[in-house]
């Protein structure tokens, strides 16, 4: 457009079109940067290095020579937010996108979390729920550290976002396996104070929503 904008003013521009409240701009040495665009290379994200890479070679050129090749003069980048007014779909995007990692990698560590743990733990000291699922002696400890190991396999699956769609599916199975499971060995547990089967509900629910959002076009 007939406009040089910097990356600040653009963002506080389109804070603005969202109808957030103004918000302090904090300037990131360089250095962190890059190390943050290496980290969005392997994690995902809108921070890598291309696009650091097109940020700092700059984005101006001559709008009169783009006007003559095309026959079209851009508009204002405040007359191009004034025309399309932000819809909640934005809004509720500009949200969540951030979220989204967060929500990727706390559920990762959930399931890595989880089969340390139990990988760590005794099989004594589970050995009656299992034995009440109908695994006893060696198959009961084959039981165990398979599905630990399931879970830590899940978890890394997670952080390096492996087939999200199909881990969505894997998750839910091995969450509903688990939660029928010990709804059968125990299913006092749905009516403890402390939840360990009503948090299955919300950890699904949340598989469902990383899910959704992990479907880019």
């Amino acid at each position: 457009g007939p406009e040089t904008l910097t990356m600040r003013q653009m963002l506080l521009d389109l804070r603005r079109w969202l109808g957030f409240s103004p918000a302090p701009v904090v300037e990131v040495p360089a250095a962190l940067v890059r190390v943050a665009a290496r980290a969005g290379d392997i994690f995902g994200g809108t921070a890598i290095t291309t696009a650091l890479r097109q940020l700092e070679f700059g984005k101006v050129g001559s709008l009169e020579r783009f006007v003559a090749a095309t026959g079209i003069r851009p508009r204002r980048w405040s007359d191009a937010l004034l025309a399309r007014p932000s819809q909640t779909q934005d809004r509720w995007h500009a949200c969540i996108y951030f979220l989204r990692p967060l929500l990727r990698l706390t559920l990762a560590a959930m399931w890595i979390a989880s089969g340390l743990v139990g990988l760590l733990q005794p099989t004594s000291t589970v050995s009656s729920i299992l034995a009440a699922i109908g695994f006893v002696g060696a198959g009961g400890s084959a039981i165990l550290w398979t599905s630990c190991l399931l879970d830590v396999i899940i978890g890394i699956a997670l952080i390096v976002r492996l087939r999200p769609r199909l881990l969505a599916v894997i998750q839910l199975a091995v969450v509903i396996g688990y939660t029928v499971g010990l709804t059968y060995a125990r299913p006092a547990l749905w009516f403890n104070p402390f939840g360990p089967l009503l948090k299955n509900l919300p950890i699904m629910t949340a598989i469902l929503i990383l899910s959704a959002m992990e479907r880019e076009r």
